[in-house]
């Protein structure tokens, strides 16, 4: 085979010899990159971006009472889109302000509304689960039911409209499952909520609800515009109601009670009259032509949880850790932006500082350290001091001065009359008859108020006072509900002793009813009619 460019050579050729400049100018290449390599270096050592940019703050869905969600569950079975009326919103006496946003008990009076029209058809959606399996797997998976069960879940709920901007854990569709992520529900949206009063399905697209992650709002950021109004401090979170929210160092831990017997009622807001009226809880759904249930539902505390996931992709896009914990990043998030999110056009709005909402280290939320003093005992003696002001950030100087401790006075079961601050004057009411429902109020400034006559009880009383030692009750006027600051009240025992005379009462007059003139009716029909009258003149 012969060399295919001639005469193969006879001697080594010798390698053709590089020019300096060549050398030069790949030495000043490499020189470039190496220090353009060490300068960025320096500047992600020196100012932590590069771990910043990798961590942003998950996100918090704002949901206007409106809007439609981009993978429902359902077509909307919501049956009411009309504004809620301002009377009705954040009437519910809530809890102290944490981290989370304010706390409330799910069964406290006026945190719903409704009226004799259901705000949502609880029968098409189970019909429309029913008739999709593929989406009623899902819809089943997030409750931890069968398919089989859905009806019957859905019939111990109880449809409403929220009063409260709400906090949730929303869920998407898609056909490899739920998808959860944290939301913020505008008041006025309808929803079904359990026996317990935690939000369960938003009506408008049959999206499965459950409680948020256990993280602080401010951690977040926001997506879509704030509605009118909106601003963290009102927005709540539902709490299973023998459940604590202790926060430690903007770490919130839910402990949960003994379990207890399901109320039969809830107390909602008429979205008519505006006035507080009783609702049955659940059995909205005729389930008899369907085969008996398998098995047993979940109980409310079961699944009433902080969110958790063992997922890390949805860790990171709720802002938790594994055990459920406010992630890095959201702690971050919220150490920069201390307790608000409002957007600019709500910051303007009166209230309190959002840096007074964050709850010190280990401070309980839902069991007030000081409570009314006993019924018999001396209140002055039990009125505690005014909390000392939480500061785990500066607060306004400028701040109003917090309502003094509620001075309870006599002995008893039930409060008989309350004073407080309104139009600058002190207003006192006195209840008619503590133990009608509902009672009604006559009050010094000429207006007549009703209340529930459960909040007046000893029980409604203690729930509803904070750690510092304020009784706050919703009171209903000719303007809607008014939630007020109670200076001072007095307790009486409840009058059951006038339950037993009535009977006792009525054996008296029982006697001349049966002689009540029936036997001198026949007297009265003889004969003696106009000649009798004559013949006694």
């Amino acid at each position: 085979m012969s060399y295919p460019y001639g005469t193969y050579p006879t001697h080594p050729i010798p390698p053709t010899p590089k020019s300096n400049r060549t050398i030069v100018l790949v030495l000043a290449v490499v020189a470039a990159l190496l220090l353009s390599v060490l300068g960025v270096a320096s500047v992600m050592m020196f100012t932590g971006a590069g771990k910043t940019q990798a961590t942003p703050a998950p996100e918090l869905v704002l949901e206007s009472a409106s809007s439609v969600s981009n993978a429902p569950f359902s077509p909307t079975v919501a049956l009411t889109n009309r504004p809620l009326d301002p009377a009705v919103r954040n009437v519910v006496v809530r809890g102290s302000a944490t981290p989370l946003g304010q706390v409330v008990d799910g069964t406290a009076p006026g945190l719903y509304a409704s009226s004799n029209e259901p705000p949502c058809d609880t029968a098409a959606l189970a019909n429309h689960l029913l008739s999709n399996p593929a989406t009623a797997r899902v819809w089943a998976g997030v409750f931890g039911i069968t398919v089989d069960q859905i009806p019957y879940y859905l019939d111990t709920l109880t449809p409403v409209v929220l009063g409260n901007d709400t906090r949730v854990t929303n869920h998407t569709y898609s056909s490899r499952g739920a998808t959860p992520y944290q939301s913020v529900l505008q008041a006025g949206t309808p929803v079904l909520i359990d026996a317990y009063g935690v939000p369960r399905v938003q009506c408008s697209c049959g999206n499965p609800l459950a409680p948020p992650a256990s993280t602080p709002l401010a951690g977040y950021r926001t997506v879509n515009a704030p509605w009118p109004g909106y601003a963290t401090r009102e927005v709540v979170s539902v709490n299973y109601h023998n459940h604590h929210t202790t926060v430690i160092n903007n770490t919130t831990t839910v402990v949960a009670g003994p379990e207890a017997v399901a109320p039969q009622q809830l107390t909602l807001i008429d979205l008519n009259t505006l006035v507080p009226f009783l609702r049955t809880a659940g059995g909205i759904l005729d389930t008899t032509g369907l085969p008996p249930m398998a098995g047993t539902l979940p109980t409310p505390a079961q699944l009433n949880v902080p969110f958790t996931t063992d997922d890390p992709v949805l860790q990171d896009a709720n802002g938790v850790q594994a055990d459920g914990q406010p992630a890095e990043n959201v702690l971050r998030q919220a150490q920069e932006s201390p307790g608000t999110t409002e957007s600019s056009a709500t910051d303007t709005a009166a209230g309190p500082s959002e840096s007074t909402s964050q709850a010190s280290a280990g401070t309980t939320v839902e069991s007030p350290a000081v409570v009314p003093p006993a019924p018999g005992a001396s209140s002055s003696a039990a009125a505690p001091a005014p909390a000392a002001p939480e500061a785990p950030f500066s607060a306004p100087p400028a701040a109003p001065a917090p309502p003094s401790p509620t001075q309870f006075v006599g002995s008893g079961d039930v409060i008989s009359s309350l004073s407080f601050s309104g139009a600058g004057a002190v207003v006192t009411c006195t209840a008619d008859d503590p133990s009608a429902s509902p009672v009604v109020l006559s009050c010094t400034d000429g207006l007549t108020r009703t209340v529930l006559s459960s909040n007046l009880q000893t029980s409604a009383v203690a729930s509803a006072t904070d750690s510092a030692g304020v009784w706050t009750v919703s009171l209903i006027g000719a303007s809607g509900p008014q939630s007020v600051a109670v200076t001072s009240a007095t307790w009486a025992t409840t009058p059951t002793t006038t339950v037993a005379p009535p009977p006792t009462a009525q054996t008296p007059t029982a006697a001349p009813e049966p002689t009540v003139t029936a036997e001198p009716a026949p007297t009265e029909t003889t004969t003696t009619t106009t000649t009798s009258s004559p013949a006694a003149g």
